[in-house]
């Protein structure tokens, strides 16, 4: 915004900063909220339990052996939502059925 009013402001000869702009525009309520750019993720220095991985030397052999599961974060015009998925490994492709 100040970009944009640097003409006028320097045909008017006012001396007025980004920051000072940016101040006066806050003060009297006429400055968007920051929105946050980026989901807060999982904090993983946690005290809690964290369980071993109990599927590492299985061989899958059919569908609905294993099931893998994730979360992810979605972006939406009210902020960021959780979307949970459980697939079967099989249907992944990272393992090739035997």
């Amino acid at each position: 915004m100040h970009r944009q009013l640097r003409g006028f402001l320097q045909s008017h000869k006012i001396k007025l900063g980004e920051k000072k702009l940016r101040s006066l525009l806050k003060k009297h309520g006429l400055l968007k909220p920051h929105r946050r750019k980026i989901a807060k993720t999982t904090f993983s220095g946690h005290a809690f339990r964290i369980y071993k991985n109990l599927v590492k030397d299985v061989k899958v052999t059919e569908s609905e052996q294993v099931w893998l599961s994730d979360i992810t974060y979605v972006r939406s015009n009210h902020g960021f939502s959780y979307l949970s998925l459980i697939t079967d490994v099989l249907q992944t492709g990272l393992i090739q059925e035997k």
